[in-house]
């Protein structure tokens, strides 16, 4: 990324007043204030001092809580109502920082942007009609400002084009699901298909084999997570992803993979994990995991034990993906285009309509008011109403190849994972909620199986093996 500094002409507004997932339009000849972010006023935590009476000593300092995200913006007035005037409260606004010569009111364009919701607290109307001639005989502009605030934080992201490497590996089979544990990435694990001269999990740092592998040498890994359990032990949760005579299985660790614990899970036999969004954890608590037959079983104790759901009722074909935004709201998804959605933490199960492309559902997301769904056809779809209507969300090759995942980690920033039918596997970026995806053209690689997003500078992609090993990508700012 280019370390130059940017004029305060090379920046474009853009406002979404229906929020995000929905059209940015162009502030043409619009002008931005000051983006203030307080980020809060330190304090002393003091103590009387034992040894000296009124005295007091410093145990440490304190941080208090953000302020309020404020601006303004200044514009013409003009015949015409402007965006401005008729802004909803609480809706996105960008600053987009863009490359010279480029359009400016082209949104994807920027190098680096800055957005946050925003309501307006103040309209200022100055120079509106003047009975007397100035000094110098002109007009002064008729102008309006309009105050802005809004919660924090305020989010920054950055152009990832020509920002991935490739990570060097020994694994020699496909990857399957990549897994952070910890908040700073700095942790985690990546789980593989299984062959006799390969290792079925990779710990991170390193990339590297674990001590031991939780099923036998030539079963494949399809679904990973991790919890922890209490302050100083964190769970690692696999599930077996190969056909066997016996019952679903998953496996765990609470020692980085030293040693694993398998578990069955029900008791109907060759149920397996088809697809690497097939196992989710909200916590220990709440843990869900779908079968090739249509089965979603929970754990309420860290994969300690398991209760049947949804027992092939609504559909006896595979659930590909199971995706819980809280514990309460869930959505599962699955071949030939069947959805079921939840609200009462998979006590329940109902069908839900179909996207209407008519291929398997693949991965599930949600992102603040909006359901995601994505199929082996290469389509996107997005629901706004609890998947009783869906529509597609184009991108450039949508309807190629197959969507393998798409990740929020907020309502305006996600990646998707998409394949093309070579394959060759590319990432996708929005930093709109979803309107539009930037493509991210990574190494040379076979197909992309599971992103993880560490913040908006930093992702990492795992998928087949190319050129002899298994393929790791890291897309950073």
């Amino acid at each position: 990324m280019s370390s130059r500094q940017y004029g305060s002409n090379e920046g474009s507004i853009f406002v979404q007043p229906d929020g995000p997932n929905t059209k940015p339009l162009y502030l043409g000849c619009h002008d931005i204030g000051d983006l203030d972010e307080p980020l809060g006023d330190p304090a002393l935590w003091q103590c009387k001092d034992p040894n000296l009476v009124g005295q007091w000593e410093t145990s440490r300092v304190v941080v208090g809580s953000p302020g309020l995200v404020t601006t303004s913006i200044t514009t013409d007035v003009r015949k015409v109502a402007d965006y401005m005037e008729t802004l909803p409260n609480n809706s996105p606004i960008y600053i987009n920082l863009m490359p010279e010569n480029v359009k400016p009111d082209v949104f994807d364009s920027y190098d680096r942007a800055f957005a946050a919701r925003f309501l307006a607290t103040n309209r200022k109307r100055s120079n509106l009609a003047m009975g007397r001639a100035t000094d110098s005989g002109t007009n002064e502009r008729a102008e309006q400002v309009i105050d802005l605030s809004g919660a924090p934080p305020v989010y920054t992201f950055f152009d990832l084009a020509g920002a991935s490497l490739r990570i060097s590996t020994s694994e020699t089979l496909a990857l399957n699901n990549i897994v952070f544990c910890d908040a700073a990435c700095s942790e985690g694990f990546i789980a593989a298909d299984g062959g006799v001269a390969a290792a079925n999990v990779l710990g991170i740092p390193g990339f590297t084999a674990v001590t031991a592998d939780p099923f036998a040498v030539n079963q494949n890994i399809v679904g990973a997570v991790c919890f922890p359990i209490d302050k100083n032990t964190t769970r690692w949760l696999v599930a077996r992803g190969t056909s066997a005579a016996a019952p679903a299985t998953v496996a765990y660790s609470d020692n980085g993979g030293t040693t694993w614990t398998s578990v069955n899970v029900g008791s109907t036999n060759t149920q397996i994990a088809n697809d690497s969004a097939a196992l989710f954890a909200l916590d220990q608590f709440n843990i869900w995991f779908a079968t090739n037959d249509g089965f979603i079983y929970k754990s309420e104790d860290g994969g300690l034990s398991w209760t049947a759901q949804e027992e092939g009722v609504i559909t006896s074909n595979e659930i590909n993906a199971v995706y819980f935004k809280d514990p309460l709201n869930g959505m599962a998804g699955g071949d030939g285009d069947v959805l079921m959605r939840t609200t009462d933490g998979g006590l329940t199960w109902a069908a839900v309509t179909a996207t209407g492309g008519g291929d398997n559902i693949t991965t599930i997301a949600n992102s603040g008011g909006f359901w995601w769904a994505a199929d082996s056809g290469g389509q996107l779809w997005y629901s706004g109403d609890d998947g009783l209507t869906w529509n597609a969300r184009t991108f450039n090759g949508s309807g190629t190849g197959n969507v393998a995942a798409v990740k929020f980690a907020n309502e305006f920033f996600g990646v998707m994972a998409h394949n093309t039918a070579a394959p060759l596997g590319s990432v996708f970026v929005t930093v709109n909620g979803g309107y539009t995806w930037q493509k991210i053209a990574l190494p040379a690689n076979a197909g992309i199986n599971d992103i993880w997003i560490c913040s908006t500078r930093k992702i990492y992609v795992v998928g087949e093996a190319q050129g002899g090993t298994g393929f790791i990508a890291k897309i950073e700012v």
